[in-house]
């Protein structure tokens, strides 16, 4: 079934299970947390998410296989023949399937083995639809090593790829109503009350959820806006109770990550607005911070609600120990430690570090405090440690980094982070990831003067650079040895690289839609 369902790309287990990288600031177990005896290795795959088997976190892409072939006649009815007797939904008929009572098929979703068998026979559905909807757009052509660096680098970030919808009709989508007891007579969620009870149910159980959570994702967007009515989704009441409940806080997360209309959006952040305001989902005890940051994520995206979440955020915080500033809001969704004695690396809140990158992704007219709690609030110590962990570095440093530093109060916030670590720049060049931030801010830097002071002060320690792979492409990037030949070769050199930068990127917003007339607010 899984060479059926095509490639299986599963979460390295050395970017999964990354010490001091919790999503909760704490266990990030779905459901209770059961005392365990020492147990053989488990080679399930463990996310910020929760830990559960590789069926329910996989990531399928239809491949070729000489072997095996889904859209074989022969192949395609003993698929649908096992379908049959293990759903009695027999997909070898057009005739709609009439609704019956829950039963088996749903106590066989909340199975730890059964739940994610159901995931991989409806992803298998999908992938050899001819009529399934593909969400994830044009890419643009990259190597390998480009395409690995961009997985890590989304991986930290917490960012999924879109997954292959299936369309109105499909098997797939008549599986997924099979499961649901969906009643045929009528489109609209409100009044599926048979599926809302069991959307509910399975929202509650450790298995059932990673389903729920794959029909969110998968559904096409008139499915997906029943499917949301008939569990209640939009209902501030029912939004809370999903909420306060230890599983089923994870399928809201994802539900507002695969928001996709305004309407829907704008009904969500009603919703969470309430769970903002009196800090539930802010303090860390509560282990609901997953839905804050989905809900920055989602109102960063759609650019909808985005003062809204600010104010809740700073009045939330003033509901518990810590005070209302933007200041102290982001330095405890950080919660920044440093790295103890004789430990590498840094510590902090990976959820926090994420919600922060979102809040740099709002119009720059609103990202002011959050810089400036950044720049301002942390030592140039500090500021170190995050360039050299590799998830602060992506989340904060590059949260910084990769926003319009040509405008302010980007531009101002790049220049202060220059000039706090200056003196450091060397020590960082050598480092594994704090190499990259190098690199970066030599080129977002606004100032020709703020160049030649950085490439200045690598030439001082280019015996240090040249030591490591790091610092020899810090050497390169930041033109070094030009600048030890002279100032008119470094500026010449300098003005060559910005020029093919600029060409780069007018190629790329050429490419894929850049170039749009961008919607007025």
């Amino acid at each position: 079934l899984c060479i059926l369902g095509g490639c299986v790309e599963v979460v390295p287990d050395h970017l999964a299970s990354k010490p001091g990288g919790t999503m909760e600031s704490g266990g990030t177990r779905r459901g209770k947390v059961k005392s365990t005896k020492k147990k053989k290795k488990n080679k399930s795959v463990m996310t910020g998410e929760g830990v559960s088997n590789n069926a329910s976190h996989a990531r399928y892409k239809r491949v070729k296989n000489g072997r095996l072939d889904a859209t074989d006649n022969d192949v395609k009815n003993c698929l649908y023949s096992f379908i049959y007797e293990l759903t009695q939904l027999d997909l070898k008929s057009n005739d709609e399937a009439t609704s019956v009572q829950p039963g088996e098929l749903q106590q066989l979703a909340c199975n730890p083995s059964a739940g994610p068998l159901l995931i991989v026979l409806l992803h298998i559905l999908i992938q050899t639809s001819e009529t399934s909807v593909d969400t994830a757009g044009r890419q643009e052509t990259a190597t390998d090593q480009d395409k690995a660096n961009k997985s890590i680098s989304d991986f930290r970030l917490g960012i999924y790829a879109p997954e292959t919808q299936f369309s109105k009709g499909s098997p797939a989508e008549r599986l997924v109503k099979c499961l649901l007891c969906w009643d045929a007579s009528t489109e609209d969620g409100k009044q599926q009350e048979k599926a809302g009870d069991i959307m509910y149910g399975l929202s509650g159980e450790t298995r059932g959820s990673h389903v729920v959570e794959t029909l969110l994702r998968t559904s096409n967007d008139s499915f997906y806006e029943s499917f949301c009515n008939a569990g209640k989704f939009f209902e501030v009441e029912a939004f809370s109770d999903y909420a306060h409940h230890e599983v089923s806080n994870f399928v809201l997360q994802t539900l507002m990550m695969t928001a996709r209309t305004r309407e829907q959006v704008e009904s969500l952040i009603k919703c969470v607005e309430g769970l903002i305001n009196d800090g539930y989902v802010l303090d860390a005890k509560n282990k609901r911070r997953g839905i804050f940051w989905r809900a920055v994520e989602m109102s960063a995206k759609f650019r909808i609600g985005q003062e809204t979440i600010l104010k809740c955020m700073r009045k939330g915080f003033g509901t518990t120990e810590f005070g209302m500033s933007m200041d102290d809001c982001v330095r405890q969704l950080i919660n920044f430690r440093q790295p103890e004695e004789g430990k590498r690396f840094a510590e902090l809140d990976a959820i926090g570090a994420r919600t922060v990158y979102q809040l740099l992704r709002f119009v720059p007219r609103l990202c002011g405090d959050v810089l400036t709690g950044i720049i301002s609030k942390f030592d140039a110590s500090e500021l170190e440690s995050m360039c050299n962990d590799g998830l602060a570095s992506r989340c904060i440093i590059d949260g910084i980094l990769d926003g319009p530093t040509t405008q302010k109060p980007f531009s101002q916030a790049v220049k202060k982070l220059f000039e706090k670590l200056k003196d450091r720049w060397v020590s960082l060049s050598v480092e594994r990831c704090g190499h990259h931030t190098v690199k970066k801010i030599f080129i977002k830097l606004t100032n020709m003067e703020d160049r030649a002071s950085l490439s200045r002060e690598l030439a001082i320690g280019i015996n240090r650079l040249s030591g490591n792979a790091m610092g020899r492409s810090v050497i390169a990037d930041c033109f070094v040895k030009d600048y030890m030949e002279g100032e008119d070769v470094w500026n010449a050199a300098v003005k060559k690289r910005l020029e093919r930068e600029v060409f780069l990127k007018e190629i790329d917003e050429g490419n894929f839609g850049g170039t749009e007339k961008k919607r007025k607010r």
